[in-house]
């Protein structure tokens, strides 16, 4: 690959503040080496500071496109909000249960302590 014919591959992320405000970035990578079947792009989070990316995978870590980085990145946060709704919709139902069985508990304590009381009086 000369130097003159760089390709840069796109992703796409979010980032949040403080203040929870997000915005939308896109990350570029230069591609280090090609291979038949993708490039290999700098990486610094990896022990070898870099990332091998497929040319023509499905599901891709960057891609050569924009509108395709974009695309994945949309993806991706549609599964996120999939999994995060359910695990919600989880700990709704749990926290639900627990009322309940709190409310179940409640009714018991104050049976017993009633039956107790009753016992008392009769001693």
């Amino acid at each position: 690959m000369a130097d003159d014919d760089q390709i840069v591959l796109y992703r796409y992320d979010y980032q949040c503040n403080y203040d929870n405000n997000v915005s939308l970035y896109c990350q570029q990578f230069e591609a280090i080496k090609e291979t038949p079947g993708g490039y290999w792009i700098a990486w610094p989070d990896r022990k070898n500071n870099r990332r091998w990316v497929a040319k023509n995978a499905i599901v891709s870590f960057a891609y050569a496109d924009k509108k395709d980085a974009l695309r994945n990145f949309m993806k991706r946060k549609r599964k996120q909000i999939f999994f995060a709704q359910n695990s919600l919709d989880r700990a709704k139902k749990g926290l639900e249960l627990a009322e309940e069985e709190k409310l179940i508990l409640n009714y018991a304590v104050e049976v017993d302590s009633t039956e107790v009381s009753a016992q008392l009086l009769t001693i």
